[in-house]
């Protein structure tokens, strides 16, 4: 297989100085993805419907704020984005002949897809050696226009999807996703920091320790989820922390991942037949490590 394209792409940036300290712009920008080809053994271009894949198109428009204050003792950065990608590639599975296992394995091209969203980062300098961070983020990701997915309708006892579906007179089976939220998607999310930097007595070694908090909000749903009336992957707030102490090439360094044990998935899923699976991290229970780190 074979394609070639072209594609002219471009970043348009306007900011303003309101003060030394205080600076805002705009963002216009665009972006391309070439064609793709997904091969398996499965692979037959004749099924396929997009083979290859149409190249993806995107725009994305930011407006943002960056501020320093008090000397540079309190940052607030603050971001408002609206990104669309036309023709947006996205994997997709269909089974042709259960019988035989024949199943069409590749990507699809979805007409329109759409991310928006906020992101906002503060930083404190409470004194010489404590300081406070804290990010927070929330996006939306959406189909906005994606009448004609080439998968098997979802099992939809409840009825809620079930307007969503079509067959042909082949039996081809499309399903209708525009308007819902892309699968998995936290769209909250937090991170804080607190960290101290201290030297200890006139030794020579320097300390710093530090306490993470990172949250996850609830993902939203996948097809089989609405389908079958079972929530997403849950939220997740979890702590971690560290300290380290050095002196001129030597560091050691502590930590402990997930302080308050709390078990967290993060990503649930549901097959096609109702049954689920979930994916651990490596801190979805407490562990402690240490390492030690020289510098030549």
């Amino acid at each position: 297989f074979s394609d070639s394209d072209t594609a002219f792409i471009y970043k348009a940036v306007l900011g303003y100085d309101f003060t030394d300290d205080i600076r805002g712009y705009v963002n216009y920008s665009t972006g391309y993805k070439g064609a793709s080809y997904f091969v398996t053994t499965n692979t037959d271009p004749d099924e396929a419907d997009n083979f290859p894949t149409d190249p993806e198109n995107s725009s994305n428009f930011e407006v943002g704020l960056r501020s320093a204050y008090f000397d540079n003792d309190l940052l607030f950065n603050f971001t408002y984005f609206d990104m669309k990608v036309d023709d947006y590639q996205v994997r997709a599975s269909r089974v042709i002949d259960e019988e035989n296992n024949i199943i069409f394995a590749g990507y699809v091209n979805a007409n329109e897809a759409r991310s928006t969203g906020i992101e906002a980062d503060v930083v404190v300098k409470i004194s010489d050696k404590l300081k406070w961070s804290f990010n927070y983020a929330y996006f939306d990701a959406r189909y906005e226009d994606f009448a004609d997915t080439p998968i098997n309708c979802p099992a939809d006892d409840g009825g809620l999807l079930a307007s969503r579906c079509t067959t042909d007179s082949t039996g081809r089976q499309s399903f209708d996703q525009t308007g819902l939220s892309f699968p998995n998607n936290a769209e909250q999310q937090f991170l804080s920091t607190i960290s101290y930097n201290t030297q200890i007595a006139d030794t020579g070694w320097n300390a710093n320790t530090r306490a993470v908090w990172r949250y996850n909000g609830s993902h939203t749903q996948s097809i089989n989820e609405l389908a079958f009336g079972e929530s997403a992957n849950p939220s997740s707030s979890i702590w971690d922390g560290y300290l380290s102490v050095s002196k001129d090439n030597l560091k050691f360094s502590v930590f402990i991942k997930n302080l308050f044990d709390k078990s967290y998935t993060t990503r649930q899923r549901i097959n096609s037949e109702g049954f689920g699976e979930a994916f651990y991290p490596r801190d979805w229970s407490r562990y402690v490590g240490a390492s030690v780190q020289y510098s030549f």
